[in-house]
């Protein structure tokens, strides 16, 4: 971001900032949650993923709505860190990318 003096907006504040618009490329780092589960794959407490929220929504398509040309998605980490979620998450992380 900073090599690049690319703009930064905050995917927690998406479609609150209306200066997404117009962009060639938009690449979007979609935050890890949490999983609540050991390296053996047993569960450790009840909770919610805090990103479960995100995960539904449809950002891809209202990046694209605001006349942004391509969007990329970047996962940092792990790759199979999505295989721990919740099932319904699982779901919702793949029609994300799809």
């Amino acid at each position: 971001m900073h090599a690049l003096d690319a703009d930064h907006f905050n995917i927690h504040l998406f479609g609150a900032d209306k200066n997404l618009t117009g962009y060639d490329h938009v690449f979007v780092i979609f935050p890890k949650g949490k999983t609540f589960l050991s390296s053996e794959g047993s569960r450790l407490v009840n909770g919610v993923n805090p990103f479960s929220e995100l995960l539904q929504q449809d950002i891809v398509g209202r990046i694209k709505e605001k006349g942004n040309t391509s969007v990329h998605y970047i996962q940092e980490g792990p790759h199979w860190w999505y295989n721990d979620y919740e099932i319904s998450d699982q779901v919702y992380f793949y029609n994300f990318l799809e």
